[in-house]
């Protein structure tokens, strides 16, 4: 038996998910598990260490199964030789597209609680990558300085929250996409900061695997005010995904 999983893009989801790789592998024992990626995240298999009978694929090329994965079935699929588990539908047949339950929709699609799904996220870090990028950001290395993560969304199609301006002495280092390095290349600067302000997005889970403290998650919007304007905006008040990164000592935006 093989599986075959759709969530082939949002770096967060992909690093959110990776604890139902061990369980159908406790359940299953599938020969493989096939999981296609969007050629812009291709990068993450690089990051993350998974067992040896996860194959990450690019969605663009030819891999098995992939008729089903091209086809309208948006509900897990069980045959006797392939379990496919499309998790992009998940809150569309689940909670009937509300975002609200975007994130939580995805372990109750397939009966599982994914309360600590950080205990199994496992990565291979580049130590020489992230001192090149620290040496590169940091210029002044004596003074300390707080991390400013502006942007979310897909990089050929990020936005910006424009208006995150901490009150500070420290210096302010915002993120930015470097080229020749990933988000996973930031870990290094991140756990030196004293500060982290972010959007909620990728950065957010790598920020709890590292178990980093003293961060300030901020709404997916371009500013406060467009939360403000919209009682139902779908991110409001992080009910998407406060569990997830339940942390006492994360500080989450009020509006």
């Amino acid at each position: 038996m093989k599986v075959l999983i759709r969530q082939q893009s949002g770096l967060g989801d992909i690093i959110y998910l990776q604890k139902v790789i061990y369980k159908l592998n406790e359940k299953y024992h599938p020969e493989q598990i096939i999981w296609p990626l969007d050629e812009l995240y291709m990068y993450a298999k690089t990051y993350l260490d998974t067992p040896s009978n996860v194959l990450f694929v690019c969605d663009k090329d030819e891999f098995e199964h992939k008729d089903i994965y091209l086809s309208d079935a948006k509900e897990v699929t069980t045959t006797d030789n392939l379990i496919y588990i499309p998790f992009q539908f998940s809150h569309e047949i689940k909670y009937n597209n509300n975002f609200k339950y975007i994130m939580r929709s995805k372990y109750e699609f397939v009966n599982l609680d994914g309360a600590d799904w950080y205990d199994f996220v496992k990565i291979k870090r580049n130590q020489n990558k992230e001192r090149e990028l620290f040496d590169l950001i940091i210029k002044d290395k004596s003074k300390p300085y707080i991390i400013v993560n502006k942007s979310f969304g897909p990089i050929t199609n990020a936005k910006k929250r424009s208006d995150i301006d901490p009150k500070t002495n420290l210096n302010v280092i915002e993120m930015s996409n470097v080229d020749g390095f990933s988000p996973f290349d930031w870990s290094f600067i991140l756990e030196n900061a004293q500060e982290v302000h972010t959007v909620e997005t990728s950065i957010a889970y790598i920020l709890k695997i590292l178990n980093i403290k003293n961060v300030q998650l901020y709404y997916r919007a371009f500013n406060s005010n467009e939360i403000k304007r919209n009682s139902y905006h779908p991110w409001r008040n992080f009910e998407y995904c406060k569990f997830i990164h339940s942390d006492p000592s994360w500080h989450f935006e009020s509006i």
